[in-house]
């Protein structure tokens, strides 16, 4: 546009070689359009002082004809590039175009970023007589340029300073950039060094290799990584764990250009996964140690309980039999044993005859009574030796087939642990309630792990129930099959009942509200119940309204995932 105007200038001057060119007003007007203010200074005179200004020149300096006559330094002061400044004098001392960026000013002392643009317009000789200037407001353009600077730079700083490792990389396994904290994180002392070193990321970063094939078909399948945790190797060799959250970045084709993303070193929150899952390993053999130490407790005392009964049922016999009239019959033998020939006299007339005749009617009804307690004790010692024999025999049964799977039919392991408890309930005087729903399946599972959990439970509702004051002490085990595949074993009691800001921690590890208890069975039977794929959970009204756990597991056992790794 100035050369377009510097070319009609030349043809419009006047003959005299001072006149002053008169401007057009289809140019004023574009001038105006694009907001640039016009003016006319002198390149004869130093200093170029301004000769005439166009009303643009005006609305946008709010010079107006103070300026005429004026240098063309009155535009620009000490903020003034320096360097622009003098290469803007020097080009117009040689007559020459100029095109710079100033900082300007208004006539109210403010600054204005101006694009200056000066055409000479020249004579018949070498040196123009004067310059056509356009002042061109660039204020907004100045302030985008400034605002993206500050955020270059501010995104550099993060980029630098950021703790996390950033980078950039190619598809092929090169990478573009990368961040202090990621050449650190991987045992360089500077990201150009890291970039010199590693030319084949997937052999030199990456532990497994294959992990490296994950990436890339994830990219591929959706451009994105999220939390991908995996082991790479830093310069020393030392492996460490990372999590990486990255994306693809691609042209307008679609083609892949390169990979960038975050990575963030999580190898002591692996180890202490690890070792948290190693304790709870151990705390679960712990619990389990604690759950057959109490069944075994349990066991002692049942079998304690039925040796009492054997010792009282003894004890009875053998005071009977040393009261026995067994011995007076010998001596009745004895005495008609003195008269086989007349026998028949001596006890129809022999004062001694006739007491024997009466002792024997006398004794034969005692002697059967005598044998009807014998009876009943001997009975009573059998049962108690047999009850012994079978908490024998059950506890055996499990301890045979402790880690192995075992089908059985669910109501079968409930019996066992009501047996294992019932001189517990007995002694305590708990009505226990059964509540089985016919044709259930049979369930594959670990047999000790169900009756420590069962055992545990009963035991439990028993003791809710004991600390009760009501009357009436009643434990009701259910056995249904909620749906297919399931089992479902649910032990109410009305005992204590738990309060609601007890139940919410009812399972946590440590926590008990018996003076007694030690905080391991609930959590471990939690534990165990997850293990096998099911659930244990608890339900009271609050406190006491009694109580209910229902236990709920599969009838076959989870399947296993041989190809799940365990952290290191």
């Amino acid at each position: 546009m100035i050369d377009q105007t510097m070319l009609e200038s030349r043809t419009a001057t006047a003959t005299s070689a001072r006149a002053l060119p008169e401007l057009a007003r289809v140019r004023e007007a574009i001038l105006d359009g694009l907001g640039a203010g016009l003016f006319l200074c002198d390149a004869k005179k130093p200093g170029f002082p301004i000769l005439q200004i166009s009303p643009s020149f005006t609305a946008l300096t709010a010079y107006a004809e103070e300026a005429i006559g004026q240098k063309l330094n009155l535009l620009y002061g000490s903020r003034t590039s320096a360097a622009t400044v003098r290469e803007a004098n020097s080009a117009l001392k040689r007559g020459e175009r100029f095109h710079g960026e100033m900082l300007c000013y208004r006539a109210d002392g403010s600054t204005l970023w101006s694009e200056l643009s000066v055409v000479p317009l020249l004579n018949a000789g070498s040196l123009p007589d004067y310059f056509a200037v356009a002042l061109t407001d660039i204020s907004n353009r100045k302030e985008r340029d400034q605002r993206v600077r500050e955020q270059e730079a501010n995104f550099r700083g993060i980029f630098a300073n950021a703790i996390e490792g950033i980078y950039q990389s190619t598809p092929e396994g090169r990478y573009l950039r990368v961040n202090m904290a990621l050449a650190r994180m991987y045992g360089y002392a500077n990201p150009e060094t890291l970039m010199k070193h590693v030319c084949d990321i997937e052999n030199q970063i990456y532990v497994d290799p294959a992990m490296r094939d994950k990436f890339k078909r994830l990219m591929d399948q959706q451009d994105y990584v999220r939390g991908l945790e995996y082991q790479v190797r830093r310069r020393d060799g030392r492996v460490i764990w990372i999590t990486e959250n990255s994306r693809m970045v691609r042209d307008t084709d679609g083609k892949a250009l390169y990979y960038e993303g975050f990575i963030e070193e999580i190898t002591e929150r692996k180890e202490a996964e690890a070792a948290l899952q190693q304790s709870q390993q151990r705390l679960i053999e712990t619990s389990r140690q604690i759950g057959l130490a109490e069944i075994t407790t349990g066991l002692l005392h049942n079998l304690g309980n039925a040796l009492n009964s054997v010792q009282t049922s003894a004890s009875v016999a053998l005071t009977q039999m040393r009261g026995s009239k067994v011995g007076d019959l010998s001596k009745a033998v004895a005495l008609l044993r003195e008269h086989p020939t007349d026998l028949a006299n001596f006890i129809a007339n022999d004062p001694k005859g006739q007491k024997v005749f009466a002792y024997l009617s006398h004794l034969a009804p005692y002697l059967t009574e005598e044998q009807s307690k014998f009876r009943q004790e001997l009975e009573s010692l059998r049962k108690s030796v047999d009850h012994a024999n079978s908490i024998l025999t059950s506890q055996q049964n499990y301890a045979k087939s402790s880690g192995q799977l075992e089908t059985v039919p669910p109501i079968q392991l409930v019996e066992d642990a009501l047996l294992m408890n019932a001189n517990s309930l007995a002694r305590h005087h708990v009505q226990v309630i059964r509540d089985f729903m016919p044709n259930l399946p049979e369930a594959t599972v670990r047999k000790h792990m169900i009756l420590q959990i069962l055992v545990n439970l009963i035991r439990n509702a028993q003791k809710a129930c004991d600390s009760s004051e009501s009357p009436e002490k009643c434990l009701t085990v259910r056995v249904c099959s909620p749906k297919a595949g399931r089992i479902q074993i649910e032990v109410q009691d009305n005992g204590v009942g738990i309060p609601p800001e007890n139940l919410a921690r009812i399972f946590t590890y440590g926590f008990t509200t018996r003076q007694d208890g030690h905080g391991f069975g609930l959590h471990s039977g939690l534990r165990m119940a997850e293990e096998m794929g099911g659930s244990l959970t608890a339900r009271s009204d609050g406190a006491g309204k009694g109580a209910s756990f229902i236990f709920e597991f599969p009838c076959q056992p989870p399947p296993s995932n041989p190809s799940e790794k365990k952290p290191a």
